[in-house]
């Protein structure tokens, strides 16, 4: 993993909006600040990751699995034909499990999903 990161981060237009929101709402309520949009940014993702990031590393986790790259990692450390199977057995219950979650309107943002990938990826390193 990389040190440092350089360079800008491009938000998708609901999180733009937000932050656009976030800044007019500083500047109203403090006009005597000096902040602009990066500023903002770099101090929110700071606070977040102080106060925030331990408590919903899970979460963040499951939101963003992806089967196919799981399966292989866990593919290249299989031993044996059972453990291919309880692989493939895990792998397809994250799945389901991510299918009912879409289904069921998304779920609240505070409430945990059921699977962890790492808790999975123990599943069948056991």
């Amino acid at each position: 993993m990389k040190e440092s990161f350089k360079g800008r981060v491009n938000l998708p237009e609901g999180a733009s909006t937000t932050l656009l929101r976030m800044l007019n709402e500083l500047k109203a309520t403090y006009p005597h600040i000096e902040i602009n949009a990066s500023t903002l940014c770099s101090w929110i993702v700071e606070n977040y990751a102080h106060q925030h990031f331990d408590d919903e590393l899970k979460r963040i986790g499951q939101a963003f699995f992806n089967p196919k790259r799981y399966m292989t990692e866990m593919l290249k450390s299989a031993q044996s034909n059972a453990d291919i199977e309880k692989i493939m057995r895990t792998a397809s219950e994250q799945m389901n499990d991510n299918a009912t979650s879409r289904r069921k309107k998304k779920v609240a943002a505070s409430e945990p999903i059921e699977r962890d990938p790492v808790e999975l990826e123990n599943d069948v390193q056991s």
